[in-house]
């Protein structure tokens, strides 16, 4: 199917927007992009791009999905993917069918048909042993280019300043499904320091799940209470503590995991300061200050707590601070200092019972 191109059709005709929209997209694949819907009012059907920052006129972007829906269920329709078969990589890999249900997301984030063909499109590209490996990042290739832009065009529409993609559960669930499906290859991409001198397997998945947190954060400033992006955090602070491939001793240490933590701590803290009423972000910053959640399960008990009771200490002084300072009355702050003094005591009660038996 034919989607036009800017040289064969008029300006305002849509097959003209269409291509254009998808030659921009395309050009920025592995860019993580910010994108404004412009208001109706605005006279000009014309997108206005300056390097990353794209301002798409609602009118236009209409437009675009009319001819990216033809596209992506004329392809459907060929590949027969409504009977359950996996399409060939050939078919697949088409340019114009990544193109069309990026378009379908920008408009619609609950478009479910446009998610689960994006998952077909990752699957028939990428081997299997991929996504189902646990050995350590450092023996798997480099991720392939077809899943580092399926991230970054995942962040985009979750960060963007656009009305319901950041509470988006369809987005959420699309992203989580990457993680969990292609952890092992995303850890190479994301090792920062720790490539260098050997130490991905542990640098890499603290990279990983730094980078998640702070979209998540990115993804609350657009949306106030975004249960949808806190509860996507919870799932993958669990995913890749569970799934963590065990390392060789000498490659993590206790203060490289003290470090993840406290870093961790204090961004969601500060974030949580300057969004005082969002119960969201003090809700997930409750849950990461647990003493039953573990960064590893090799520590004893008793110098996990310790070292949770010691975070917990710090920053219920902040809190406290804040409110005495700004004479803070929120439910929010309120409900969180209740709930970290009940679990600091809790913490206290168990260390006296270790003495105790000790």
């Amino acid at each position: 199917m034919s989607t036009g191109s800017p040289s064969t059709s008029p300006p305002h005709h849509p097959q003209f927007i269409y291509a254009v929209l998808t030659t921009y997209l395309t050009a920025h694949t592995h860019s993580i992009l910010s994108i404004e819907i412009l208001p109706s009012s605005y006279p000009s059907p014309n997108l206005l791009a300056d390097g990353t920052n794209l301002g798409l006129p609602k009118k236009s972007l209409v437009q675009a999905f009319l001819i990216a829906r033809q596209v992506l269920f004329s392809r459907l329709h060929d590949n027969h993917w409504g009977n359950g078969n996996e399409p060939s990589a050939s078919e697949s890999s088409d340019a114009s069918l990544e193109a069309a249900t990026k378009i379908l997301l920008l408009y619609n984030p609950e478009h479910l048909t446009a998610a689960n063909a994006r998952k077909h499109h990752l699957r028939s590209l990428l081997p299997t042993a991929t996504s189902t490996s646990t050995s350590p990042p450092s023996a798997l290739p480099q991720p392939p280019a077809a899943l580092t832009s399926d991230l970054a065009f995942s962040t985009t529409l979750l960060t963007s300043p656009l009305p319901r993609h950041a509470k988006s559960p369809t987005l959420w669930s699309h992203r989580y499904w990457l993680l969990k499906t292609y952890r092992s290859a995303l850890v190479r991409s994301g090792s920062g320091s720790g490539a260098a001198d050997g130490n991905s397997t542990h640098q890499g998945y603290g990279t990983l799940l730094e980078e998640e947190i702070s979209t998540v954060l990115r993804a609350g400033e657009r949306h106030p209470a975004n249960y949808h992006a806190f509860l996507y955090a919870r799932r993958i602070v669990l995913l890749l503590e569970r799934q963590k491939p065990e390392p060789e001793p000498e490659t993590e240490t206790e203060t490289e995991t003290e470090d993840v933590r406290a870093r961790i701590t204090n961004t969601v803290h500060k974030w949580c300061l300057a969004h005082p009423r969002d119960i969201s972000g003090w809700g997930f910053l409750a849950f990461w200050l647990d003493p039953s959640f573990r960064f590893r399960g090799g520590e004893s008990q008793s110098d996990s707590e310790m070292v949770n009771q010691t975070v917990l200490d710090a920053v219920i002084q902040r809190t406290e601070a804040f409110v005495r300072d700004l004479d803070w009355r929120g439910k929010s702050v309120q409900w969180f200092l209740s709930r970290m003094k009940l679990r600091g005591q809790g913490i206290q009660e168990a260390e006296h019972g270790i003495r105790q038996t000790g």
